[in-house]
């Protein structure tokens, strides 16, 4: 359905393009939940100011699951960060995960990981928002977009250096799409 999507920690988020500009309006556990909320994101017009004085709304600085992912029965930490995203641990249980993230956040995301990978892989050290996909085999240019507050995704390419003359023009023309897309 339009403006809901499917998150890997199998929650569901809704955004939608309101002026021009990627908005995001929560997060639901499940999928009626999420078009529930759909329905009063349109009957109020998509309105931010009108949903959060209703309290219809999540902030993104409130959703309980910012930067945890489940995976199978464990959690994990992430965030982007200069441009890359980093991982911050694995976890056992929700719980821990959360705590963790708080002590994270309250220290500006300026902490060690918990978990640290004890192998180095091809495509480690990748440049700056550029990540590779092992599991399709290729390269994504992602930028983390602060007045949006959204992770803005600009294509896949099969070779690195693909990703990186893209990536020069991404931000010779200060990510702005429309720019972009005329260069």
């Amino acid at each position: 359905m339009k403006n809901i999507y499917k998150t890997g920690s199998n929650t569901f988020k809704i955004i939608k393009y309101v002026n021009n500009k990627q908005e995001y309006f929560g997060c639901t556990n499940t999928y009626e939940e999420a078009v529930n909320l759909k329905k009063k994101c349109e009957e109020n017009n998509w309105d931010k100011k009108i949903l959060n004085q209703k309290g219809e709304v999540q902030d993104h600085k409130t959703n309980p699951m910012r930067h945890i992912h489940k995976n199978r029965d464990k959690y994990y930490v992430n965030k982007f960060k200069d441009g890359k995203l980093v991982y911050y641990g694995l976890f056992h249980n929700l719980e821990d995960a959360i705590r963790f993230r708080d002590y994270a956040e309250a220290n500006n995301w300026e902490v060690e990981p918990v978990l640290i990978k004890k192998y180095k892989t091809p495509h480690a050290n990748l440049p700056k928002y550029i990540n590779y996909l092992k599991s399709k085999k290729y390269y994504t240019i992602n930028h983390y977009d602060e007045e949006s507050n959204s992770l803005m995704y600009y294509g896949h390419f099969k070779s690195l250096n693909e990703a990186l003359n893209e990536r020069e023009i991404c931000i010779k023309c200060g990510w702005d799409w429309d720019a972009i897309v005329n260069y």
